[in-house]
């Protein structure tokens, strides 16, 4: 009996280690099928969120903080904001050995040349999508009575935006413009400008400017890849005829990324231009730049040919001329107030036949510009008001008509070239400006 027990005992302590190991495996299948059951858990919540988030409106691309003062917002998916700069310099103007004697004189004025307002807005339309729109107006603060203007005579326009790039119809700067102004230290507000040279031709007609913001324009902005971007723009042929077939288009591609910024831009003018009073025609633009961020330093350069073609139509005859420039522009903020810009720039003589100058000997130009700026609330791109001093001093050589741009219609600055071969321009100025 004795053995019976002792028997008993030692099978049951064997099968102990069985009973609690069957135990054991029993809560191992539990605790993995509830990791299995919180997984698909998990799973069905992230399959809820993207649901929930393709459905509901996508955010309208977001407004600069500095314009968030200045915005309303109209209803639950738009935007609109008023922003503007105001503007006004002191200037005294000496204009020299100008062909035409009315024009040499010296005197005293206010410039009000860049100032504007205008509204912008975004409002959401899904999809990641936003329809915008812009109009904006030139203001003349001083009551001079500058060139007939209507509403929205500046960057004005509608369209949409998105990952996909911006396209826009309106009135727009050509992206050629917009790359001269990028090389451009005071941004082309004030009579200090790389236009001087920059996109203008001495002799010829404003339709043969190439710093131009052209109507009825159609543009599209490719989005930022890598540093890259690209855009394109072209104008409609509105004054189309039986003879002529007149339109704009302007290619650019970018690059700016980290320190450095690169460009390439080329613009064509089909039937506008003014070389000869009946032909028809074609003008071109090609320039390339860049420039270089060292600190506080920015250093900038700009080379253009531009070149004109007239056929011959009847007795008048063909014109086919070209001409080359460049521009070389510093700026420096020497702290959080103080900032020095100045530019070089220089045109060079005239090549091939021009019909209206009739030559090309001494139809170059030189200019130069320097001016100290001190922001009140610092260097910021927006909401900021900045008082500066400036000298600018452009020299036309002998046959030469070349224009400070910017210029409110005064005599000895006006719109026309008629009459101005050789003329110096020296201005001084002290000015100010506001950002709203």
């Amino acid at each position: 009996m004795m053995k019976q027990k002792h028997l008993a005992v030692i099978v049951g302590a064997m099968l102990v280690p069985t009973f609690a190991f069957a135990q054991s495996a029993d809560r191992l299948d539990a605790l993995v099928a509830q990791i299995e059951a919180l997984k698909t858990e998990i799973a069905n919540i992230k399959k809820a969120q993207s649901a929930a988030a393709a459905q509901a409106p996508a955010q309208a691309p977001a407004v600069s903080a500095s314009d968030k003062k200045n915005t309303v917002k109209i209803g639950t998916n738009a935007e609109v904001t008023l922003y503007g700069r105001v503007m006004a310099q002191v200037e005294n103007i000496k204009v020299t050995d100008s062909a035409t004697a009315a024009d040499n004189l010296s005197k005293s004025r206010v410039g009000a040349h860049n100032t504007n307002i205008g509204v912008k807005g975004e409002l959401d339309v899904g999809g990641g999508n936003a329809a915008i729109f812009q109009m904006e107006q030139r203001v003349s603060i001083n009551g001079s009575n500058g060139p007939a203007r209507g509403f929205a005579d500046r960057n004005s326009g509608v369209g949409f935006k998105g990952d996909w790039g911006t396209v826009r119809v309106g009135r727009w700067n050509t992206p050629y413009k917009d790359q001269t102004i990028k090389v451009d230290p005071f941004n082309e507000t004030t009579l200090a400008a790389n236009t001087f040279v920059m996109g203008q031709v001495s002799s010829l007609g404003g339709d043969d400017i190439f710093h131009a913001r052209q109507s009825n324009s159609i543009q599209y902005w490719s989005p930022k890849v890598n540093g890259f971007s690209g855009k394109a723009y072209f104008t409609t042929n509105t004054s189309k005829t039986t003879t002529v077939n007149p339109y704009n288009m302007s290619l650019t591609l970018d690059y700016d990324q980290g320190p450095l910024f690169a460009f390439v831009g080329y613009e064509t003018h089909k039937d506008s231009g003014d070389l000869t009073a009946l032909a028809t025609g074609n003008d071109k633009g090609v320039h390339v730049g860049g420039g270089y961020r060292i600190g506080n330093t920015t250093l900038s350069v700009i080379w253009e040919k531009l070149s004109f073609h007239a056929d011959r139509i009847g007795a008048t005859a063909a014109a086919d001329m070209s001409r080359n420039a460049w521009f070389l522009g510093a700026g420096h903020k020497f702290d959080n107030k103080f900032t020095l810009r100045g530019g070089y720039g220089i045109a060079g003589n005239q090549s091939g036949v021009n019909a209206i100058a009739g030559g090309n000997a001494a139809t170059g130009a030189k200019g130069l510009y320097a001016m100290v700026g001190y922001a009140l609330n610092g260097h910021k791109t927006a909401d900021k008001t900045e008082i500066f001093a400036q000298y600018v001093r452009l020299n036309n050589d002998r046959n030469a008509s070349y224009l400070l741009t910017n210029n409110d219609g005064a005599n000895g600055l006006s719109d026309t070239h008629a009459g101005s071969e050789g003329a110096k321009y020296n201005v001084l100025s002290i000015g100010v400006m506001t950002y709203f």
